[in-house]
């Protein structure tokens, strides 16, 4: 994916950007963001792609406007302890809360629950290790 983004002179396909627009639409209205990360068994590489993933979200969400948007940090107990909450807050937004969780004990169907209540758009991101492949795109929406 990341070699397709360097090549300048390629073009999205119709579908590619159907999906880019639909994800930055998405993060564009979101009020709330939750963001889930682990691994199976509290596995190290699975922690590090998921920090990377949050740096990524970060930056987004910088680059179009979005900072101190509540930010909900969902990680395994097993790898709290490398989570430098303070030093997030400080290099983004004071906004940022980390919560702590048991491996297997955030559902994926939860995770909006963990977003600000006063949230009406939320953009739950599960880049958890123990879900098999990569991540993909979901939207859903709950009528109330």
């Amino acid at each position: 994916m990341d070699e397709l983004a360097r090549d300048a002179s390629r073009i999205l396909t119709p579908s590619e950007a159907r999906i880019l627009g639909i994800a930055r639409a998405a993060l564009e209205a979101a009020d709330a963001v939750v963001i889930h990360f682990g691994g199976r068994a509290g596995r190290l590489g699975e922690a590090i792609v998921g920090t990377a993933f949050l740096e990524g979200t970060l930056q987004a969400l910088a680059a179009i406007g979005k900072q101190r948007t509540p930010l909900a940090v969902i990680v395994d107990d097993s790898i709290a302890e490398l989570m430098s909450v303070s030093e997030y807050r400080a290099r983004y937004w004071p906004e940022i809360a980390v919560i702590v969780a048991a491996p297997g004990e955030v559902d994926r169907m939860s995770l909006a629950s963990f977003a600000d209540p006063s949230a009406r758009n939320i953009l739950a991101l599960d880049f958890h290790g123990e879900h098999v492949g990569a991540p993909y795109l979901t939207i859903e929406t709950i009528d109330e």
